[in-house]
């Protein structure tokens, strides 16, 4: 007799197997897809609504530095129209720096003879420069106020561009190994600017409130400014760096566009460093009250968005195997248990075939289908 390879059991379960694993392996092709699809739109989304967040926290921030330098400039303008002298009103930054913790330095400076007309009577004086500039400048050393003359300041970028514009600016000085950000508010009497008053904040300050923007697991948040250098960064040795170092093709670009319209941008697009797929949010940040922008900047992972569709999948998969394994037991078992019956008529039949078989015995089998039809016809036989 012939010997059989895979018998009708192992050919029904091997052709109901396959069916089943190309309907699974078509419904996990389109529920990832669309999973992928919908979890990504979803990470995508809720990442530029959490930047978008963060960059407001950030702009509130240097807003209240603002509103101090436009509060001191306003009480300073007033002092000098009520007739105030100098040795007084020179307190002023002072008093407003005492009273807030946050700031390092304040400071004010009118243009040559603009406070009171004395300038020359007060040149050479103690906490006085040569020309005798209302500059008076207060800045915290350790946990004391000192004063010191800062007619220098009137050549320094904040002062200018606010005297230019007649609005607030801002800029980063750097002394020594310790950056500050400067916000400068005009003061203005008849229409006219007639001097600056500002403040300083430790660009360390603004680093540490960068250190909680983390809107997803790895993912890495800086400061830029509109020229593409990097402001801020909660790696302190990245400060200083050019976008074009850290991300590749036109992200550099597009994220100084961005900074320099004052508008929110978002791409994917790689770093440099190892070439990691990144997805790339940009927020403004309003300096001042002109159209000087900084932008928060915020890297995600894209290895961190597809992180659920990846759990997912797996999840499906393992579902799937599961079923696979259930319903190919099943079949299994079910056809075995069909087949039992037919393997009895086909001995019955060799036997007859062999001329060994005992014609007058039946066998019994109580099955209402094909197979109990078959099984009966032997009998008959």
């Amino acid at each position: 007799m012939k010997r059989r390879i895979v018998g009708l059991r192992g050919r029904i379960l091997a052709i109901l197997l396959l069916v089943q694993l190309g309907g699974l392996g078509i419904l996990m092709f389109f529920v990832s897809r669309n999973a992928r699809e919908s979890l990504s739109e979803m990470a995508y989304v809720s990442s530029q609504y959490l930047t978008r967040g963060y960059a407001a926290d950030l702009e509130r921030r240097l807003a209240s530095a603002q509103d101090f330098a436009s509060y001191l400039a306003r009480s300073l303008q007033s002092l000098r129209e009520a007739g105030l002298s100098r040795s007084e009103a020179r307190l002023m930054p002072g008093v407003f720096l005492e009273a807030n913790q946050g700031v390092q330095g304040a400071w004010a400076i009118f243009e040559p003879d603009a406070y009171d007309g004395r300038d020359a009577a007060f040149a050479g004086a103690p906490g006085y420069g040569p020309t005798g500039l209302f500059a008076p400048y207060w800045f915290r050393e350790g946990e004391e106020l000192s004063l010191r003359d800062y007619s220098a300041g009137r050549n320094g970028e904040a002062y200018q561009a606010a005297k230019r514009s007649g609005r607030s600016s801002a800029a980063i000085a750097s002394d020594g190994a310790e950056r500050s950000l400067t916000i400068a508010v005009p003061i203005a009497s008849r229409g006219a600017t007639i001097g600056v008053a500002g403040v300083e904040l430790r660009m360390s300050a603004v680093t540490a409130a960068l250190a909680g923007v983390r809107p997803f697991e790895g993912s890495v948040a800086y400061l830029v400014g509109a020229d593409g250098l990097v402001v801020a960064h909660q790696d302190r040795s990245a400060e200083g760096r050019a976008l074009s170092t850290s991300l590749q093709g036109d992200a550099p670009g597009a994220v100084s566009a961005a900074v320099r319209e004052g508008r929110g941008h978002a791409q994917p697009t790689r770093r440099s460093a190892d070439g990691a797929p990144v997805y790339l949010i940009v927020q403004p940040i309003r300096l001042g009250s002109g159209s000087q922008y900084w932008g928060l900047v915020v890297e995600v992972p894209i290895a961190t968005i597809l992180a659920p569709v990846a759990r997912l999948t797996a999840t499906l998969l393992a579902v799937a195997g599961a079923a696979f394994a259930l319903l190919g037991a099943a079949i299994w078992l079910s056809v075995g248990s069909a087949l039992k019956p037919l393997r009895l008529a086909a001995a019955a039949i060799r036997d007859i075939a062999e001329g060994d078989a005992d014609l007058t015995r039946e066998v019994s089998l109580k099955r209402d289908d094909e197979v109990g039809d078959l099984v009966d016809r032997k009998s008959v036989v």
